[in-house]
C-alpha cells in the first residue's frame, strides 16, 4: 500500500504575505498565487544552513507548528493557513530534531485551508471567531494571544 504524501503548511497574516519575506524586503503573496509555482526570490547558497532573514520557504507537516517561526508577532487573528507542495530540492536542519519541518526554494500553493487548525485540535474553542479579517470599532485587527481567548467565569471573581 502506498503511503499518503505529507501535507505541508505555511501560515501568513491576513493579507496572505509570508511575514519573513515582507521583513526581508521581498514580499511573497501566497493569496495571489493559489495554483501557481513560486520560486524563492533570493534563495540561499549554503543549502539549508543559511540563516539570513528569508533564504528559503519554511513549511511544516504538523499543522499545530505552523505559527512557530513565522515572525508574525504579536500574532493577530485571523491568520491564514496555506497548503503548499514543495518542489525541487528540499532539506531541513536535522531529520532527527526537525522531522516535521521542510525547507525549499520552490513551492506550489495548492489551497487555503481552515486557519483554526494552526491552533490545534480545539482551535475553534481557543479562538472561535471567523477565519477572515475582522476589525474592531477603530478599524484595527484585534491582537490574539493564547490568553486573550480565555475569559474566567464571572463567579470566579470575588469582591472583598
Amino acid at each position: 500500500m502506498a503511503r499518503k504524501p505529507a501535507t505541508w503548511y505555511i501560515a501568513t497574516p491576513a493579507d496572505g504575505i509570508i511575514e519573513i519575506s515582507r521583513q526581508a524586503g521581498t514580499p511573497v503573496n501566497l493569496a495571489a498565487s493559489v495554483g501557481q509555482v513560486i520560486d524563492h526570490p533570493n534563495p540561499c547558497a549554503n543549502l539549508w544552513f543559511d540563516e539570513t532573514r528569508f533564504s528559503y520557504f519554511r513549511m511544516v507537516k504538523r499543522v499545530g507548528e505552523a505559527l512557530e517561526d513565522t515572525s508574525i508577532w504579536p500574532v493577530t487573528w485571523p491568520i491564514r493557513l496555506w497548503i503548499v507542495e514543495p518542489l525541487g530540492e528540499t532539506g531541513n536542519w536535522s531529520q532527527r530534531h526537525y522531522p516535521y519541518r521542510l525547507l525549499a526554494h520552490q513551492i506550489r500553493v495548492l489551497e487555503e485551508t481552515d486557519a483554526h487548525l494552526a491552533l490545534g485540535a480545539g482551535g475553534r474553542d481557543v479562538c472561535p471567531g471567523p477565519t477572515h479579517p475582522v476589525r474592531d470599532e477603530t478599524g484595527r485587527s484585534p491582537v490574539w494571544t493564547p490568553t486573550s481567548a480565555y475569559r474566567p467565569p464571572s463567579d470566579s471573581v470575588h469582591s472583598h
